[in-house]
């Protein structure tokens, strides 16, 4: 993006790098300008993104952990990843989820020690580092992690 002055605004790279509400508002940027200017942003940070992603030799621990709960399920645990807002809301809706073919629920942490024990072993199965003391009022901690997720395919 080249710099350049729009209605009395700076724009460019001595810029802020995102065109915020406050900044459009004070510096009067017609919608199209500011619309513009930020998908031209997220389009730059994708394609970064997408560049970066193309050097990757290995999964990275986002497709790990999702590796982890598809074991659980296959081991009869109802498990999610991105559930709800908070561990509290996630115990609480992913009761109407579960079947009474399922042996437990893992969401922020076990049930049980029997299926917590199960979902410390799905992820250290995967190559991920686990702490947790075994006590179902302990959360089940995922450590040393390297979140790579890949983007959505076009």
């Amino acid at each position: 993006m080249g710099s350049g002055i729009v209605h009395g605004c700076t724009v460019g790279p001595a810029a802020p790098e995102v065109v915020s509400p406050v900044a459009h508002t004070a510096c009067r940027i017609p919608d199209e300008v500011a619309h513009a200017l930020a998908q031209q942003a997220v389009d730059e940070q994708w394609a970064a993104r997408l560049a970066e992603q193309a050097g990757w030799t290995e999964p990275g621990d986002y497709t790990r952990v999702q590796a982890a709960f598809d074991l659980l399920a296959a081991d009869g645990i109802l498990a999610r990843m991105n559930f709800t807002c908070c561990p509290n809301c996630g115990h609480t809706e992913i009761a109407d989820e579960r079947s009474d073919e399922e042996a437990g629920t893992a969401v922020a942490r076990a049930s049980s020690l029997a299926v917590g024990r199960l979902v410390v072993r799905a992820l250290r199965d995967q190559g991920l580092s686990v702490d947790w003391p075994e006590k179902t009022s302990a959360r089940i901690a995922v450590t040393g992690l390297h979140w790579r997720k890949p983007l959505p395919p076009d």
